[in-house]
């Protein structure tokens, strides 16, 4: 992957030189070629990894965290949403689910 990158690099700045419209033409065509193989580089090891047990853990680990910090406001105190992990995996209620899980992937793995 990271050779493609780097040939999407050098082919990027060629680009920045160039001022010829057919010689522009055929650098943005390579440029999307690449992209593309990279593309489908990223998602063939995201699909050969996805039954991996380190994938595997990770997503339990967050649905379990993710279960345990969804809270709700009653009156003046705070309590968990769902009251065990069994009624979260279950729950009728995907909307609260999916976001909780975004926000708290995002927080996490967001880098930032």
């Amino acid at each position: 992957m990271t050779v493609i990158r780097a040939e999407v690099q050098k082919v990027l700045l060629k680009m920045a030189t160039q001022s010829a419209e057919n010689i522009l033409t055929d650098l943005k065509t390579q440029v999307r070629e690449k992209r593309d193989a990279l593309y489908a580089l990223s998602i063939e090891i995201t699909d050969l990894l996805a039954y991996c047990i380190e994938t595997q853990t990770k997503i339990h680990v967050d649905s379990y965290t993710a279960c345990v910090i969804l809270e709700e406001k009653q009156e003046d105190e705070w309590v968990r949403f769902f009251k065990t992990y069994e009624e979260f995996q279950n729950s009728p209620e995907l909307e609260v689910v999916n976001k909780t899980f975004y926000y708290f992937q995002y927080l996490m793995y967001s880098g930032e």
